[in-house]
């Protein structure tokens, strides 16, 4: 049987900080594939790696070796103005702390990653407003974050992550500021935008329920390092 199309790859991924005299290795040869519109959770132990391995596939960081490739196009991670444009265009992000824009509205804040995209206002409204439909705010289109719950803050925050259509989407513990009903409401809409959208989907998470009940795959980081990768025990199949 064919094997899925890998539309990212990690390739012997090490990254070293230096902290004071010290350096520190937050990453140590980890390296796999993610098929093109899989749902991957990314599992293990505060510093583990997790973050730090989202952080470079999302081209917010660099590896001090191995290689990050993008549909078999090794990512630039040198060039700071294709990087950028990288970010913005095909990599949604998904934060635990929402980090929406106090000040402006759930529809000015899904509009916001469109502003450098040459659209119009018109457009840009359009797309916000039918992302907002789809998660279940076009209710709340006009308030604030302060005037929304967690959950319609973190639905904000993704409509916000998809509006430039990208093809992967990082979330890094997007439901761990909620409550457990609100928390399986988050992963079930991320899981029916991906099957809408064909977007590819990693999660950063801590907790095991949730990436077995909704992802398809898990992948366990301990000290740097993949300590497993296995099917998920009951998650999504398609």
């Amino acid at each position: 049987m064919d094997q899925p199309e890998a539309y990212v790859e990690a390739r012997e991924l090490r990254r070293y900080y230096l902290m004071g005299r010290t350096w520190v290795q937050a990453l140590d040869g980890v390296s796999f594939a993610l098929a093109r519109g899989s749902m991957t959770a990314i599992v293990g132990r505060s510093g583990s790696g997790k973050s730090t391995l989202l952080n470079l596939l999302a081209g917010l960081d660099r590896p001090t070796h191995g290689e990050i490739r993008i549909e078999g196009q090794p990512l630039p991670l040198q060039r700071d103005v294709e990087m950028a444009a990288y970010r913005r265009r095909r990599v949604g992000l998904i934060f635990q702390s929402f980090n929406l824009i106090p000040q402006l509205t759930a529809e000015d804040n899904v509009m916001l990653p469109l502003l450098f995209d040459g659209l119009g206002r018109a457009e840009r409204r359009e797309r916000a407003r039918d992302l907002l439909r789809r998660v279940g705010l076009e209710e709340r289109v006009g308030h604030r974050p302060s005037e929304l719950s967690g959950g319609e803050q973190q639905r904000v925050a993704i409509a916000r992550a998809m509006v430039n259509r990208p093809a992967m989407l990082l979330a890094d513990e997007p439901t761990g500021n909620l409550d457990s009903k609100t928390s399986a409401e988050i992963m079930a809409l991320l899981t029916q935008m991906r099957h809408e959208l064909g977007q590819t989907v990693l999660i950063v998470t801590h907790e095991q329920d949730i990436a077995h009940q909704f992802c398809q795959r898990v992948i366990t980081l301990g000290d740097g390092r993949v300590l497993s990768d296995a099917a998920a025990a009951g998650g999504a199949t398609a």
